[in-house]
């Protein structure tokens, strides 16, 4: 898990590279041992440090994957982070309507009072309208 939070850090940092080699090696524990929030942690900011790195299709993928794997669990940790992180990426891409309906999924968490990911939300909502209306 040590390596995910790094990897964590390393893309707050923009160090895309070293994120992606410390999520990868967090993948490769947090596979052996089973344990499936390690995995969708180091997935979505791996996701995010490609996507910020010129690879957005895998950024994009590995994000969703993130989710996925949340998803699967009976755990909704984090689920409005990342789900208004890939309103901001698929927004840029642009793809707001898409966006639009992930953003309302991590406003979805938020209801049910998940507080981890509200700024990211804010974010992700400048970027849709943004994408819906762009600035002059």
């Amino acid at each position: 898990m040590a390596s995910g939070y790094l990897g964590a850090v390393r893309f707050w940092y923009g160090n895309w590279d070293e994120a992606v080699t410390a999520c990868d090696n967090c993948l490769d524990i947090s596979k052996r041992i089973g344990n499936p929030l390690p995995v969708a942690w180091a997935t979505g900011f791996k996701g995010a440090a490609l996507f910020n790195s010129g690879n957005p299709a895998d950024g994009l993928g590995a994000v969703q994957e993130a989710i996925r794997i949340i998803s699967a669990t009976s755990s909704v940790l984090v689920m409005r982070f990342w789900c208004a992180k890939l309103a901001e990426y698929l927004a840029i891409s642009g793809d707001w309507k898409q966006a639009q309906i992930m953003d309302e999924k991590a406003s979805g968490y938020g209801r049910l009072g998940q507080k981890w990911g509200e700024i990211m939300q804010h974010r992700a909502r400048s970027f849709i309208a943004a994408a819906i209306s762009p600035p002059d």
